[in-house]
C-alpha cells in the first residue's frame, strides 16, 4: 500500500494506492473466520465451498477490508502531520466507497488535505494600551456592605420600615382570606410606601393595591386571581400584618472574617479592609488583562497576514455539514442554509486563523501547559464560581471533584489556561502604554468596543463552526486523561 502526496501551495492531493497483496490474505482469513455464520442454501453452516462464499460474500468482505486500510492510512497521516493540518483530510468521493468491479484488484482513492502557512510573530515589537483601573475607599465600603448583606441573618422587627419582609393576610371578600402572603417593602413605589410604614403586627392596613403593586402580573400572583378577576376587585383591600422581619447585616467580627477568608487569617477591621482592597484590585486587574488580551487579538488580526486555502475550507465545511446533519427535504431550509453559508465561512475562516495564531505563539514561545497547571487553573475557576469563603469549605473539594467528571469542563479549563498564558506573554514582553482610568470610564470603553464588534449572527455562526471544527485544539484527549491521572494521584496522597 502506498500514499502519494502531491502538494500545490497549501493544499495536497493524497492518493492512496492499494494492491491485491495488501488485502488478499486478510480477506481470505475473514471469509474462513465467518464461514460458520454465512447462510448458503443447500449447505449446512460451515460446509459451503469457499469458491461459492467468495462469489456471494467476497465483495462485501473486500470492501470492509479496503475501508479499514483507508481509515488506518488516513489516521496515521493526520497524526504525523497534525501540527500543520488545518483540519481533517477529506475524500474527493462522497465518503462512501464507490462500486468496485469484480475483476478489479488494484485501487486508488483520492483525498484532500489543507495546510497552514508558516507563521511567527514578535510580541516584543507590539505597542499596546494597558488600562490601570483606579478605585477609592468608597468602593471598598460598598463591597463590605454587599458582603455583610450576603452573610446576613433575618431578625424580627416591631414595625414596618425600609427593606422589610412583611407577611400578611389579605381579605378579598367575606368568605375568602389569603393567609401568609409575603410582600417586600423595597418593591413598593416610594410615593406609596407611607401606607405601610410604621405598621405593627396585628395592625390592619387598607392598601390601594393598584398603586402599591404596579406590576399587574405580580399583583395577580399575590392575590391568586386571574386578570379578569383582578379588574372586579375594589381599589382598596385590607392587609392584616402577621409578621415583620428584616435582614440584619453581618457584624464585623471574627466569625464573619472567617467566613470570608481562611480561618484566622483576618483579625480586625483594618486587615479586613486591606483584604477587600486587594480583592478589588485583583478583580480590576483581571478585567484589564481581559481587555489586553482582546486588544492583542485585534492587533494580530490586523498585522498577521495569514492566507488560508479558502476553496479547501469551503469543501471541508460542506463535507462536514453533509455528514453530520440529518437529511432534510425542505427546500426552503436548504435555500436559507445556502444563503447563510457565506457568512458562516467568514466566521469559520477568522476563527480558524486565530486558533492557528494562538497555537503558533504557544509553540514559538515555548509556553508550557502541564496537567498540573490545568488542575490548578480548574481549582481557581471553581473558587471564582463559589466566591468568598471557598477555602476550608468542604463543598469546594466535592465540587472540584465533580467538575473534573466532565471532559467539556476540562476542555474549557485548558482554553482558559491558554488565554492566561498568552496574556502573560503579552504583559511581560509587549511595549505597554499604561493608562490610569476610572471603573466607569473603563466599562464605557469596553461597551463601545463591544458595540463596534457586535454582529447579529456571530454567536449562532460561531456555534455552527464549532460543530464542524474538530481538529483545531492544542490539547487532545490524552491531555484530559493526564489531568485526571494527576487528580487521582493527589487524592491518593491526601488519603494517605
Amino acid at each position: 500500500m502506498e500514499l502519494v502526496q502531491n502538494k500545490e501551495g497549501l493544499v495536497a492531493t493524497l492518493t492512496v494506492k492499494i494492491s491485491q497483496e495488501d488485502y488478499a490474505a486478510k480477506v481470505e482469513k475473514e471469509l474462513k473466520k465467518a464461514r460458520n455464520s454465512f447462510q448458503v442454501k443447500g449447505f449446512r453452516p460451515g460446509h459451503a465451498p469457499m469458491s461459492m462464499l467468495k462469489r456471494m460474500y467476497g465483495q462485501s468482505v473486500l470492501m470492509d477490508e479496503i475501508n479499514s486500510l483507508l481509515v488506518k492510512t488516513i489516521e496515521d497521516y493526520e497524526k504525523e502531520n497534525k501540527e500543520h493540518l488545518i483540519t481533517h483530510v477529506i475524500p474527493t468521493f462522497d465518503n462512501h466507497l464507490p462500486d468496485i468491479p469484480d475483476s478489479q484488484t488494484d485501487f486508488e482513492f483520492e483525498y484532500l488535505a489543507g495546510f497552514f502557512p508558516e507563521f511567527t510573530y514578535q510580541v516584543n515589537d507590539t505597542e499596546i494600551n494597558y488600562y490601570n483601573i483606579l478605585f477609592d475607599d468608597t468602593e471598598v465600603e460598598k463591597e463590605i456592605a454587599s458582603l455583610r448583606n450576603a452573610f446576613c441573618t433575618v431578625e424580627s422587627v416591631e414595625e414596618i420600615g425600609e427593606d422589610c419582609f412583611v407577611k400578611v393576610d389579605i381579605k378579598l371578600g367575606e368568605d375568602r382570606i389569603l393567609q401568609d402572603k409575603t410582600i417586600l417593602t423595597s418593591l413598593i413605589p416610594d410615593e406609596h410606601k407611607p401606607m405601610f410604614m410604621g405598621a405593627k403586627v396585628n395592625d390592619v392596613v387598607d392598601v390601594e393595591i393598584r398603586k402599591a403593586f404596579t406590576n399587574k402580573s405580580d399583583l395577580t400572583g399575590l392575590l391568586e386571581v386571574s386578570s379578569e378577576e383582578l379588574d372586579l376587585l375594589p381599589e382598596t383591600l385590607p392587609f392584616t400584618i402577621v409578621e415583620i422581619s428584616k435582614n440584619k447585616p453581618a457584624e464585623l467580627d471574627q466569625e464573619f472574617f472567617d467566613s470570608i477568608s481562611r480561618k484566622d487569617s483576618i483579625h480586625n477591621e483594618e486587615e479586613f479592609r486591606e483584604y477587600i482592597r486587594k480583592n478589588i484590585t485583583a478583580q480590576y486587574e483581571k478585567l484589564s488583562l481581559e481587555k489586553l488580551y482582546n486588544d492583542f487579538n485585534d492587533i494580530l488580526e490586523e498585522k498577521a497576514n495569514i492566507t488560508l486555502p479558502e476553496d479547501f475550507m469551503e469543501k471541508y465545511v460542506r463535507f462536514a455539514q453533509k455528514n453530520n446533519e440529518n437529511e432534510n427535504e425542505d427546500e426552503n431550509e436548504e435555500e436559507d442554509s445556502e444563503e447563510s453559508f457565506e457568512s458562516l465561512m467568514k466566521v469559520y475562516i477568522e476563527n480558524t486563523k486565530w486558533q492557528y495564531i494562538e497555537k503558533s505563539l504557544i509553540k514559538q514561545y515555548d509556553i508550557s501547559i502541564t496537567p498540573q497547571a490545568i488542575l490548578d487553573k480548574a481549582k481557581e475557576l471553581v473558587r471564582e464560581r463559589y466566591g468568598y469563603g471557598t477555602i476550608d469549605n468542604p463543598a469546594f473539594d466535592v465540587y472540584a471533584k465533580y467538575y473534573f467528571e466532565s471532559e467539556e469542563n476540562i476542555s474549557y479549563v485548558i482554553e482558559q489556561l491558554k488565554i492566561q498564558k498568552l496574556t502573560e506573554l503579552v504583559r511581560e514582553n509587549a511595549k505597554l502604554n499604561v493608562i490610569d482610568i476610572t471603573a466607569d470610564d473603563f466599562y464605557e470603553l469596553v461597551k463601545q468596543k463591544d458595540t463596534e464588534n457586535q454582529t447579529q449572527d456571530d454567536v449562532l455562526e460561531i456555534q455552527e463552526v464549532q460543530d464542524v471544527q474538530e481538529i483545531q485544539e492544542i490539547q487532545d484527549a490524552q491531555d484530559i486523561q493526564e489531568v485526571k491521572d494527576v487528580q487521582e494521584i493527589q487524592e491518593q496522597n491526601n488519603q494517605e
